[in-house]
């Protein structure tokens, strides 16, 4: 039979057993808090949780980059990284690529802007013409009611006119030339 020490001998174990596995329920796990002392002089106490870990994402991302490419290399999983280090290398290739469309594209735009600027000045030019074109057909127009609307007062007034009338006649000719034939050109 078994002897009566035995059970006391066993019952006892048993209680030491709980009694340990009650402390440390009640105070957490031994190992996953670290307490440091620090005497504080003046200022307010504030209280520390420090743990360490291992952080995983809930959804794993491969690589995202604006940049497309081809990786040559990749950081190891698991290693320290410090600011400035170089997680990955893309194969410059597709960025080549991707610069020398851009910088083709800027150039073309460019060229679209020269072209405009020069299409703008040739317009203004243009314009310029036809305003003086406009002022001496203005000039011409106001003589000729002039003398349409002007009483004579003898033979030598028609002839003043007349005069005053050919200088802008010829003015008036020669700037028609002139826009027909950069009319002609553009």
């Amino acid at each position: 039979m078994v002897s009566v020490t035995k059970i006391v001998t066993a019952l006892g174990m048993v209680a030491a057993v709980l009694a340990v596995a009650l402390a440390l329920s009640r105070s957490g796990s031994a190992g996953s808090r670290h307490f440091e002392p620090t005497e504080v002089r003046r200022g307010d106490v504030l209280r520390m949780l420090r743990e360490t870990g291992t952080a995983m994402p809930r959804e794993p991302v491969l690589v995202k980059t604006p940049v497309g490419g081809v990786l040559e290399w990749v950081i190891e999983d698991e290693k320290w990284v410090e600011p400035g280090d170089r997680l990955m290398v893309i194969n410059d290739d597709n960025a080549l690529k991707e610069v020398t469309q851009f910088r083709t594209e800027m150039l073309g735009t460019r060229q679209s802007l020269a072209l405009a600027r020069v299409r703008r000045k040739h317009a203004v030019s243009l314009e310029d013409q036809k305003v003086r074109a406009a002022r001496r057909e203005l000039n011409l127009a106001s003589t000729r009611y002039r003398i349409l609307s002007a009483t004579p007062k003898g033979g030598r007034r028609l002839i003043e006119l007349h005069e005053q009338l050919l200088p802008l006649e010829e003015a008036s000719r020669q700037l028609r030339t002139d826009y027909e034939r950069a009319q002609d050109v553009y």
